[in-house]
């Protein structure tokens, strides 16, 4: 129940961080504009401790990228403590609003942040090559794909719509 959820943060005299994140977590079940706008302005009126709460950002990051918010994911995605969930949260949402170089190339930080990928982020990844219908691109990222990660249905799955989606575009 986020609605009600959200209604009753409206009626707490001073919302501490757990009611804070609550809020943020019905905001990221709703997932419509009004909603959004709403946890914007919160956002923007969050007390300066608030905004160091580990818990508090990881909410309000999730919120924004389910809510497709990019320029505020980006944004606290650079003052989080970035993981791979995080990094999948975000590649995610760039692939949800069609942008998949920028899955790519954030793909290439976590490498430099040595966050190691999963099944999840190479599923993330192949879906995004399956945009972009770059034939190098493609092969470049299955090769980085782990050995073991291999036989997960997901990726194999996911490559088999890359590769079908590819060999469509270029041999009509």
């Amino acid at each position: 129940m986020p609605e009600k959820a959200i209604d009753l943060f409206f009626h707490i005299d001073k919302p501490n961080e757990i009611t804070t994140t609550i809020f943020f977590g019905a905001c990221a079940e709703l997932k419509d504009n009004k909603t959004l706008i709403l946890a914007q302005k919160i956002f923007s009126q969050l007390p300066i401790q608030f905004r160091q709460s580990r818990l508090l950002l990881q909410s309000i990051f999730n919120m924004f990228c389910r809510c497709n918010d990019i320029s505020n994911a980006e944004m606290i995605f650079n003052q989080i403590d970035r993981d791979v969930i995080a990094y999948g949260s975000l590649m995610k949402t760039y692939n949800d609003q069609d942008q998949s170089e920028k899955t790519l190339e954030l793909f290439e930080r976590m490498k430099q942040e040595n966050i190691e990928g999963n099944s999840i982020i190479f599923v993330l990844l192949i879906n995004a090559c399956a945009n972009i219908h770059f034939l190098s691109l493609c092969q470049s990222i299955v090769k980085q794909i782990p050995h073991n990660l291999m036989n997960d249905r997901w990726i194999q799955n996911s490559l088999v719509d890359m590769w079908v989606s590819y060999y469509q575009i270029f041999n009509q």
